[in-house]
């Protein structure tokens, strides 16, 4: 063998790199790899946007929900029937809502935490 490797057995796979190997036989490994990074890259970003959507909107309909007294849902008719029924229409879809926007929460954590790991 010669200086640098080179020799009789030069094109042998051991003296190339494994994407070069894969590059000769036409799979194109190196092009999918790169796909698959932006892929994965576009996808967090967009996960990562719904879970800041879906976390400033829980604390807002969180904050909506009224207490014992009464609370900032009473501004938009949510105790006028109060002492009638107990729990209006309205408080009872802020409850549906707000359960909905807490389950999209602790998906879009839980798939972040799986993309960035």
């Amino acid at each position: 063998m010669g200086p640098g490797g080179e020799g009789k057995y030069a094109d042998h796979p051991t003296h190339r790199t494994i994407g070069e190997a894969v590059g000769s036989l036409g799979i194109g490994f190196e092009e999918s790899g790169k796909d698959a990074g932006t892929i994965g890259r576009v996808l967090t970003w967009i996960v990562g946007a719904l879970h800041l959507v879906s976390a400033f909107s829980l604390i807002g309909l969180v904050l909506l929900h009224s207490g014992k007294g009464g609370g900032v849902s009473d501004m938009f008719g949510g105790s006028v029937g109060a002492t009638a029924a107990g729990s209006t229409v309205a408080e009872k879809n802020l409850s549906r809502i707000t359960v909905v926007v807490a389950v999209t929460f602790g998906f879009t954590t839980l798939v972040l935490g799986l993309l960035l790991a």
